[in-house]
C-alpha cells in the first residue's frame, strides 16, 4: 500500500526550517523598515531647508512656523510612510553670527513615541547637519 501524506517527522522538521526562517528574516525586514522610514526623514528635511531657502530669497526672511504641506506645498511630512514616526518643525539655528530666524533656521525631524528609538535629524541653512542619537539623545555632526 503507498503512503500518502507526509510524515510528522516531516512536518516538525518543515517548520522548525520554516521558524529559523522567520527568526532571521522578521527583525532584519524591521531593521530595513526603520532604515527607510530614517531615509525618508532626511529626505524631507532637506526639501523643507530648500522651501525655507527658497522663501528667504523671496521674503528674506524663513518662516518659523511653518507648516510644510500649506506653505510650501510638501507632503513629504504627512506620508503615510513617515508621518507617524517624525514630526517635522522649523526653529531658530544657533549659530555664533546668526541667533534668530530672520537669519538662519534649522528643520527638525524629531521621532515620535511610535519611534521613540529612531534617530532625529536636524538642517539648517547653513548646511550643519546633525543626529540625534537615542537613548543618550546625544547630538552627532553629519547624518549617518
Amino acid at each position: 500500500m503507498k503512503q500518502r501524506g507526509f510524515s510528522l517527522l516531516e512536518l516538525m522538521i518543515t517548520v522548525a526550517i520554516v521558524g529559523i526562517l522567520a527568526a532571521v528574516a522578521v527583525p532584519s525586514y524591521i531593521e530595513y523598515i526603520k532604515r527607510a522610514r530614517q531615509d525618508d526623514a532626511k529626505v524631507c528635511a532637506a526639501q523643507a531647508i530648500t522651501a525655507e531657502t527658497e522663501y528667504f530669497t523671496e521674503y528674506k526672511t524663513y518662516k518659523a512656523s511653518a507648516d510644510f504641506e500649506t506653505d510650501f506645498s510638501l507632503d513629504c511630512a504627512n506620508d503615510d510612510a513617515i508621518k507617524d514616526y517624525y514630526d517635522f518643525s522649523a526653529g531658530s539655528c544657533i549659530a555664533p553670527s546668526s541667533t534668530d530666524i530672520k537669519s538662519c533656521v534649522r528643520i527638525y525631524a524629531a521621532p515620535t513615541a511610535n519611534a521613540s528609538d529612531y534617530n532625529g535629524y536636524a538642517i539648517d541653512s547653513d548646511g550643519r547637519k546633525q543626529t540625534v542619537v537615542p537613548p543618550s539623545n546625544d547630538a552627532v555632526e553629519g547624518w549617518d
